[in-house]
C-alpha cells in the first residue's frame, strides 16, 4: 500500500509541476478516497489519481499479469544460467501470448532460454535471435531475443522487453474509467471541487496507449467537476471536456 501511495504522490507532482496548479494549494492529510485533499482559496479541493490499463484480451488475463509472468520466466531463466556460467551478459527477451501457462511449463521454458543462451555464442558484442538464416532460433513462446557480450559490462540485467503493439486508446475505454470512479464518488471525503486525474504511460507496457488526441475530441459523461488525463512518460495533460 506504501508503494502505491508513494506511485500516486509521483504522479500528482508530475500533474502539479505540468499544469502550474500548485500555486495556493496546501495540502491536507491524506486518507483514502480521494486521495489527496488541499485547502485553497476558493475551498478544499479533492483530487483521485487512476491508472488506465488494457482490457484484458480473449484469454481474459489482465496485461499486467502477463507482464508480471513474463518478468518471473526471464528471472527463472538468468538464475538457471548463473548456475552454470559466471558470463556477465544483458538478455532482453519479447514473448508471444503465452496465454494461460503452468508453473511446471513456466519452469521448462525458463530452461529452455537458459540452455539457449548458454548453446549461442558469437564474436560481436551483441546479436538478435532469430538470427538472420533462421539457424538460431528461441525456443517456442520468445519471439525475439537480444543478447549483449561484452566485457566492459559490470553486471548482469536479464528483462522482459516492453517492446511490442501498442493499442489506441479509445473513447469508450476511458469513459469506463470515469464511471467506475463516478460511481465511488458519493463515498468520497467532503470536498468542494472534485478531480479526477486519469494517467497513462504510469507504469509497465500494459499502461501505454497511442492517439491520446483522438480520445481528448470527445465529451465525456462525468459526475467530477474536472477531469484530466495525463500522459506520464510524454509530461503531457488534457483537461478533458465533461457534462
Amino acid at each position: 500500500m506504501e508503494q502505491k501511495k508513494l506511485e500516486e504522490r509521483s504522479i500528482l507532482a508530475r500533474f502539479l509541476w505540468l499544469s502550474k496548479l500548485t500555486r495556493g494549494l496546501k495540502a491536507d492529510k491524506n486518507g483514502d478516497s480521494p486521495d489527496f485533499l488541499f485547502t485553497s482559496e476558493t475551498g478544499k479541493i479533492g483530487i483521485e489519481v487512476t491508472k488506465i490499463v488494457r482490457l484484458p484480451g480473449v484469454d481474459r488475463i489482465a496485461p499486467p499479469a502477463k507482464e508480471s509472468l513474463h518478468w518471473r520466466i526471464i528471472e527463472n531463466a538468468h538464475k538457471i544460467f548463473a548456475g552454470k556460467s559466471t558470463e556477465r551478459l544483458n538478455v532482453s527477451a519479447s514473448f508471444d501470448d503465452l496465454g494461460r501457462i503452468s508453473r511446471e511449463d513456466q519452469t521448462a521454458l525458463s530452461e529452455k532460454i537458459a540452455q539457449f543462451v548458454l548453446a549461442n555464442t558469437f564474436d560481436e558484442k551483441w546479436k538478435f535471435f532469430p538470427d538472420d538464416d533462421y539457424s538460431a532460433v528461441p525456443p517456442e513462446g520468445v519471439n525475439m531475443l537480444l543478447i549483449v557480450r561484452s566485457p566492459e559490462l559490470a553486471d548482469d540485467f536479464w528483462t522482459a522487453s516492453g517492446g511490442g503493439f501498442v493499442p489506441t486508446l479509445e473513447r469508450e475505454h476511458l469513459q469506463k474509467e470515469i464511471d467506475r470512479k463516478n460511481i465511488l464518488l458519493p463515498k468520497y471525503r467532503p470536498a468542494d471541487k472534485q478531480v479526477l486525474l486519469v494517467v497513462e504511460s504510469s507504469g509497465g507496457l500494459s499502461t501505454h496507449f497511442t492517439k491520446l488526441e483522438d480520445a481528448v475530441d470527445h465529451e465525456y459523461q462525468s459526475d467530477f467537476d474536472d477531469v484530466y488525463l495525463l500522459s506520464y512518460s510524454e509530461k503531457r495533460y488534457w483537461r478533458l471536456k465533461t457534462k
